[in-house]
């Protein structure tokens, strides 16, 4: 069983979610601040998963951001 803490980042503009990658916590923040500074005026965000989360996921609030 791995023990890597996977992440998951989006990109957003305004409601709408534009890109999403999902990878090992290293990887996650390092995509996010390449996006941060490609993508200045967009909100990124970079969110925990749950262990047993799948790739694909989308809770109903991610629909209604």
């Amino acid at each position: 069983m791995s023990t890597t803490c996977r992440h998951r980042v989006r990109l957003w503009f305004g409601p709408h979610r534009i890109s999403e990658y999902i990878g090992e916590n290293a990887a996650a923040a390092r995509y996010e601040a390449k996006m941060r500074r490609r993508f200045p005026g967009l909100e990124v965000t970079n969110e925990p998963l749950p262990v047993s989360a799948d790739a694909v996921d989308y809770s109903p609030a991610d629909l209604h951001r």
